[in-house]
């Protein structure tokens, strides 16, 4: 996991945004199997709880992404507004959602990548992801970063978790996720 999160080109890409001090505050696969349901239109910056709101997510293909296997679609723009979301009914339910007329209003642009490919995009886009039609499996990993002074709320996030900052070099002494130090 370290080495696809630190990978070069990642990184670079990464940095030309938020400059050369970054941390990966969180990494998670996106499995969509062939048969999977849609993902509602939704924006991330609701639920990554960011203080100041400073990140950029990366989108790694781990299979290839295609529009018949649910590949990521974006509204070019979007990112300019705050979009109202609609929470959850059921359990079984994405956890908030923007409405289908306000996504459809706009012309959508499908992110298709071959494997080995990323996507950088801003929290703030309006984005989802259409079911997989395919027999083939959709596999991707979010790499989000931000820079060392922004502060991850994790207690909100991962209630009941703690989190163990790292020391060592110069760098890590830096507190990233607003934790207290460990003594």
């Amino acid at each position: 996991m370290y080495e696809l999160c630190a990978n070069e080109r990642i990184r670079d890409a990464v940095a030309q945004v938020l400059g050369p001090d970054l941390v990966v505050w969180n990494s998670v696969f996106m499995a969509k199997e062939p048969g999977a349901g849609e993902v509602p239109w939704h924006q991330d910056r609701d639920y990554l709880m960011l203080e100041p709101d400073i990140s950029l997510a990366v989108w790694l293909a781990i299979d290839d992404a295609t529009t018949a296997n649910g590949c990521l679609d974006l509204l070019p723009g979007s990112h300019r507004e705050r979009l109202a979301h609609t929470p959850r009914q059921r359990p079984d339910e994405f956890d908030a959602s923007v409405s289908d007329d306000t996504a459809t209003r706009r012309a959508s642009v499908p992110i298709e990548l071959r494997a080995g490919e990323f996507l950088l995009f801003c929290n703030r886009i309006l984005h989802h992801s259409a079911p997989n039609r395919s027999t083939r499996r959709r596999l991707g990993l979010a790499i989000r970063f931000t820079v060392p002074s922004v502060r991850v709320r994790t207690d909100q996030l991962f209630p009941g978790h703690r989190v163990y900052p790292v020391r060592g070099t110069h760098r890590s002494e830096r507190n990233p996720v607003g934790q207290p130090p460990l003594t």
